[in-house]
């Protein structure tokens, strides 16, 4: 126990000094398990385990959120029309998201690519009637692209599994406004 309080306040102690900036301590918390052994959590700034002969510093302070990319957009052109008996719109989108990190240690396996789709919608509604059409499309480039890379708990043999966005796909919708 005494081994334990001494290695916390040289821990503390560390991590409050200027130096500390560098080397990840800033936002890092820390336990101290009974045989002195300073564990931190993933979630923070570095990971450390420590014994009387040897230290191994892991370093978690540069590594990005998983699942968060760096950049998202859509960008999207609507025309909006009046013919042919009634109103309608017609719009055109384009969406892209970055390639994003799937855990915490950025293990290049669990990265997802850059992902992007351009989709259309169209309606019409009549001016005198109670009905309503959509025409939709998404994926009109057809891409097939990784969305996400996930595995199992090694109990489970960390199996990997990868799933891929759908095709093109389209339909028609039809409506009645009651």
């Amino acid at each position: 126990a005494n081994a334990a309080a001494t290695a916390q306040g040289n821990v503390l102690a560390a991590c409050q000094s200027i130096a500390a900036f560098s080397t990840g301590c800033s936002t890092a918390a820390y336990n101290v398990t009974s045989k002195g052994n300073i564990m931190m959590n993933p979630l923070g700034s570095a990971t450390i385990f420590s014994s009387a002969t040897a230290s191994v510093f892991k370093e978690l302070g540069g590594n990005k959120v998983p699942g968060v990319s760096d950049m998202e957009a859509t960008v999207g052109l609507t025309q909006m029309y009046e013919g042919a008996g009634g109103t309608g719109a017609i719009r055109l989108a384009y969406s892209f998201k970055d390639a994003f990190e799937g855990d915490i240690y950025n293990n290049q396996r669990f990265t997802t690519g850059a992902q992007e789709y351009i989709d259309l919608n169209a309606t019409y509604e009549p001016n005198q009637g109670d009905w309503y059409l959509n025409l939709w499309a998404k994926n009109l480039a057809d891409k097939r692209q990784l969305t996400s890379v996930n595995r199992t708990s090694n109990l489970q043999g960390q199996v990997i599994f990868l799933t891929y966005s759908e095709g093109m796909r389209a339909g028609l919708d039809f409506g009645i406004n009651f």
